[in-house]
């Protein structure tokens, strides 16, 4: 007769539905013939079924039923095993492969590396103690040991840098300059290291000269990290390799090096904003007519002891017409130092003194902060963050979706050789992939060092973003336009 059996404590959830076994002729009451499969049933809460047995079935049909679900309770228990250790391995995956990045690389392009010996599996036949295709070198004042190691991120093999004693100068490992075609690119590596290390792109172009663009730093990372940042080609580059250099007492672990092509992922809509650092002595009767003509607003940082103290008199008669005009004015701190350089104290100074005063000077609202010479750290940002709605670099590079960061706002540096062509070839490129693009300007001045830029050529250039009909816009206006997207 059928018996249906009901998970408990106890054994009273197991009972007979007649109260007599009419087949067998006598009652069916032996609840100690059960016990083992009430028993395993236990495993499972709630669980209900169904029997249908008799005298002369019951020993088999209780050793099948019994079989089967202590092999669903051992399967059960495996796959609970198995996700626990797959959770485990990959929390430590991502605590030990932290990333850094400053784009992403085209997953079209996932299988294509640039950068041979890019893990340095492979050592020198001539010289066992480097890789192949690799090289290192210091300059300035420092006693730097070079190692290539037995163990690395992904291999057998990395290199490492170790200072000791510093005074000035870096120290690098290299891979042999690359031929790249004019385009972007993605740079990416592993690292550990015990301080804060740089990161700069050698760029040799048809001339034989060398262009660097310095990236943002590496932060320190006792466990293996990822950094990843964007560049372009320009056409007249020919070659190019990466430093990523210690300049200052500690070691850098470093390895899989990768350069590959590199697609922006585009904004809504595509922007130019217009920045000067310092120059208010002059840009007031150079620059400001000529955007006014076109109806630009730009974005004006300032440090303020050339105001506080300044060559000619009454500076705020000077930086009024910007204000007046609509345009914006920031922080370039105070006395325009390296702030990774200062101390903690002398760098919140000159983030928080700067501020006030051209609040108080100008009476205006301070939002956005300008870093001299491009330096920051991880400290450094983190202070800028505190004071400041957002911090223009000089990284080079766009600011798109896919690597935007208002702590961080990239930049296109214009110097005095910077031709107009190549303004275009950047407003284009912004125009075309929907990017913001951040040109950087000093003084406009008919004697321009290195910096600077004479009126005519900057002329060139607002006529060329007109012409291109791309809409600028003053950083807080940019910053608006993205948090709608």
């Amino acid at each position: 007769m059928p018996v249906a059996c009901f998970q408990r404590d106890d054994l009273s959830g197991c009972a007979a539905k007649g109260a007599s076994e009419r087949s067998g002729g006598a009652v069916f009451s032996h609840f100690d013939q059960i016990k083992t499969v009430n028993n395993v049933f236990l495993l499972y809460k709630y669980h209900i079924f169904e029997i249908d047995v008799s005298k002369s079935q019951w020993s088999k049909y209780n050793i099948i039923r019994i079989s089967k679900f202590i092999k669903k309770v051992i399967l059960l228990i495996i796959k609970r095993i198995m996700i626990v250790v797959l959770i485990f391995f990959l929390a430590l995956g991502c605590s030990e492969k932290e990333s850094i990045r400053t784009g992403t690389a085209n997953n079209n392009y996932t299988g294509m590396q640039f950068v041979e010996n890019h893990s340095m599996e492979n050592s020198n036949p001539d010289d066992p103690n480097r890789p192949d295709r690799w090289n290192y070198n210091n300059w300035g004042n420092n006693s730097t040991t070079f190692y290539y190691l037995n163990h690395g991120h992904s291999g057998k093999r990395s290199v490492k840098i170790e200072v000791a004693e510093y005074e000035d100068g870096d120290s690098k490992w290299f891979f042999n300059p690359i031929k790249l075609e004019p385009r972007d690119y993605v740079f990416s590596n592993f690292y550990r290291s015990n301080v804060d290390t740089r990161v700069v792109v050698a760029i040799t172009t048809n001339t034989g000269n060398i262009e660097y663009i310095d990236w943002p730093n590496a932060p320190a990372s006792k466990l293996w990290r990822k950094y990843e940042a964007a560049f372009s080609m320009p056409e007249h580059g020919e070659t190019a390799t990466v430093y990523h250099l210690l300049s200052k007492k500690g070691y850098l672990i470093t390895d899989d090096y990768n350069i590959k092509p590199y697609q922006y992922e585009g904004l809504n809509q595509a922007m130019v904003t217009i920045t000067f650092d310092d120059g208010w002595e002059e840009n007031h009767r150079t620059a400001l007519p000529i955007m006014q003509k076109y109806g630009f607003r730009s974005n004006q940082f300032y440090a303020t002891t050339f105001i506080e103290d300044p060559w000619v008199s009454n500076p705020k008669e000077l930086i009024q017409p910007f204000i007046d005009a609509g345009h914006e004015i920031g922080s370039h701190s105070i006395t325009h130092q390296y702030l990774t350089k200062l101390s903690e104290e002398e760098m919140i100074e000159e983030l928080e003194e700067s501020k006030s005063y051209l609040e108080d000077y100008l009476d205006i609202r301070i939002e956005y902060f300008a870093s001299p010479y491009g330096a920051y750290n991880t400290s450094v940002s983190k202070e800028i963050k505190n004071h400041y709605n957002a911090h223009r670099t000089v990284d080079s590079g766009y600011n798109s979706k896919d690597n935007f960061d208002v702590n961080r706002l990239k930049c296109m540096s214009i110097l005095s050789t910077t031709t107009k062509s190549e303004v275009e070839d950047w407003v284009r490129k912004a125009k075309e992939e929907n990017l913001w693009l951040i040109l950087l300007y000093h003084r406009i001045a008919d004697n321009p060092n290195q910096y600077d830029t004479t009126p005519e050529l900057f002329a060139e250039h607002m006529q060329v973003i007109n012409e291109k009909g791309i809409p600028v816009v003053t950083i807080s206006e940019a910053l608006a336009q993205i948090d709608i997207q």
